[in-house]
C-alpha cells in the first residue's frame, strides 16, 4: 500500500514538474516572440527611414534636374529672343539705308 502511495506521489510530482516545465516553456516562447517582434519593428523602422531618405535624395535630384532643364529652356528662349531682336535691328538698319536713298 505504501508502495502505491509513493508511486502515486511520484506520479503527481512528475505531473507538477511537467506543468511547471510547460509554463516556463510558454513564458520563454512568449518572451522570445516579444523580443523578436521588437527586433522586427526596429528593422522595419530602420528600413522605413532608409526608404524615406532614399526618396528624399531622389526627389532632390529630380528637382535639381528639373530646375536645370527649366533654366536651360529659359536661357535658350532668351538667346532666341536676343537673336531675333538683333536680326530685326539688322533688317531695320538695312531698311534705313534703303529709305534714305
Amino acid at each position: 500500500m505504501e508502495m502505491l502511495e509513493s508511486m502515486w506521489q511520484e506520479m503527481e510530482e512528475i505531473e507538477k514538474r511537467w506543468e511547471l516545465h510547460q509554463k516556463k516553456r510558454e513564458e520563454f516562447l512568449e518572451a522570445d516572440f516579444r523580443r523578436k517582434e521588437q527586433q522586427w519593428e526596429q528593422i522595419l523602422k530602420q528600413r522605413d527611414e532608409e526608404w524615406k531618405e532614399e526618396m528624399e535624395r531622389r526627389e532632390r535630384g529630380l528637382m535639381k534636374r528639373l530646375n536645370t532643364t527649366i533654366k536651360s529652356f529659359y536661357d535658350e528662349q532668351l538667346k532666341r529672343e536676343e537673336w531675333m531682336e538683333a536680326n530685326m535691328l539688322k533688317k531695320a538698319e538695312g531698311f534705313k539705308y534703303i529709305y534714305k536713298e
